[in-house]
């Protein structure tokens, strides 16, 4: 993905994750038209089966109004030996929110939120998935790069190995 301009990215193309207006269903490709029908909304209620919606407009420049970590960036945090597990996971987190939060969007003057929004409908959107398995490439990146009980002793054990 393209960190600085993440509505760029070709993984937004119809024939990947699918193309995206502000407030529609994702439209063309594999992922066109598709329903949620476990959708969940913001009041709580079940909604009826219903298309995906991102908050963007792929494929134009700034319409995601953030910029995303660039891999640069993810590396010094998963290589960092001095942080500790606490601090990586923490940092880890927030970092992880700011896609659910840009790719979902949301407009205050509509009450519109969009799926990767809401926890209880990210998982209905694609992209929820593929952000994900990068989050878990993250984590696997930190084990590689500074073991995997590294700094485990604060609010996660005491950091010894333990027999499973």
């Amino acid at each position: 993905m393209d960190a600085a301009d993440p509505a760029m990215a070709p993984v937004w193309a119809p024939g990947l994750l699918g193309g995206a207006e502000p407030e529609d269903c994702i439209e063309g490709g594999a992922f066109g038209d598709l329903d949620v029908d476990s959708a969940i909304g913001s009041d709580g209620t079940r909604d009826p089966s219903r298309c995906v919606q991102r908050g963007f407009t792929s494929g134009a420049s700034e319409s995601i109004n953030a910029d995303f970590e660039s891999k640069a960036t993810m590396r010094e945090l998963w290589s960092n030996p001095g942080l500790t597990f606490g601090g990586f996971a923490e940092t880890l987190e927030v970092l992880h929110g700011a896609p659910h939060v840009y790719i979902g969007g949301w407009n205050d003057a509509t009450g519109f939120e969009g799926d990767m929004t809401l926890l209880a409908r990210a998982t209905g959107d694609p992209a929820f998935w593929s952000h994900h398995a990068y989050i878990d490439y993250v984590w696997a990146q930190r084990q590689a790069a500074v073991g995997a009980m590294a700094g485990t002793g604060e609010g996660g054990g005491s950091g010894k190995r333990r027999q499973v």
